[in-house]
């Protein structure tokens, strides 16, 4: 029989910003508490927000669901502008009247305070990270800077640059505050 699985939803504030971060979790209903060694934050790259990637359901159960199936408290968030978070009020106009609004920095403050929250919520001093994509700098950066707080950490599918490596912007290298996606992309 497969286990019952518990999801909630969370908003905790990024510091300095007047933004909400949104979490959702997902852990089997049967375990009462999780160590670090069980415990994971997943975050996404710069094109879809964390329910896209790691709950979508495929054949039945998302990343998400098989990773609560296996024992595991797992997390993902959706960095500022993306998915359920609170958008910057940049993003409502034009893509060329600002700079990308949400930078890997500004994204390692939104991880310091998830980070945070989880941390108060189960009772641990570390976690375990996984980034995809864009989301690898980010959890690279964040584990350089809080070291102690990191249990393991995972780049799944991490980004390079080399020369000719093409851009997601403008082939000139100009970024705008935001960029759409259509569905044949």
């Amino acid at each position: 029989m497969t286990p019952t699985i518990d999801t909630r939803e969370f908003r905790t504030p990024l510091p300095n910003a007047g933004l909400n971060v949104y979490m959702r979790n997902k852990r089997r209903a049967d375990i009462a508490a999780f160590g670090p060694e069980r415990t994971l934050l997943m975050v996404h790259g710069a094109t879809y927000p964390a329910s896209a990637v790691f709950d979508l359901p495929i054949e039945g159960a998302s990343w998400m669901d098989h990773l609560a199936n296996a024992g595991f408290d797992v997390w993902v968030m959706d960095l500022p502008g993306y998915g359920r978070s609170d958008r910057p009020k940049e993003l409502d106009g034009p893509a060329d009247a600002a700079s990308p609004v949400i930078t890997t920095d500004t994204a390692i403050l939104a991880v310091c305070a998830v980070v945070d929250f989880i941390r108060a919520k189960n009772g641990i001093e570390r976690l375990n990270l996984l980034g995809w994509s864009w989301g690898t700098a980010i959890m690279a950066g964040y584990t350089q800077d809080h070291p102690s707080r990191v249990n393991k950490l995972t780049l799944f599918a991490p980004l390079w640059l080399i020369k000719g490596t093409p851009t997601i912007g403008d082939p000139s290298g100009k970024l705008g505050a935001w960029r759409g996606v259509t569905r044949d992309e």
